[in-house]
């Protein structure tokens, strides 16, 4: 079940700090964000982190990490399903969603 309140956010922290999920910035408020909560999927398949220099997401260990653009797709290889609104991780073959425990954020 999605938290259609929730966002993917970086919680402005380090590289190699954790995503989770936080209450999505309101519309109204783009011009104060607090947390970091826009990402661009670019044409490497790596989603980038806005207003970064040079973040990605990278997916190691079960986990979706903050860490430098490395443009090689291996764990910075992400996929996005219009259909279902579903981030995927790596090729089709390994199909492994994007989730979160909503008990954790």
């Amino acid at each position: 079940m999605a938290l259609p309140a929730y966002c993917i956010d970086t919680y402005g922290g380090q590289l190699d700090d954790s995503v989770g999920l936080y209450f999505c910035k309101s519309p109204q408020n783009l011009t104060k964000i607090q947390y970091r909560q826009t990402f661009i999927l670019r044409q490497h398949r790596d989603i980038a982190v806005d207003l970064s220099n040079n973040e990605c997401f990278d997916y190691n260990y079960g986990k979706v990490l903050v860490y430098h653009c490395r443009f090689h797709q291996e764990n910075q290889y992400f996929r996005y399903d219009l259909d279902t609104m579903q981030i995927f991780c790596g090729p089709k073959r390994n199909n492994l969603c994007m989730d979160m425990d909503k008990t954790t954020k």
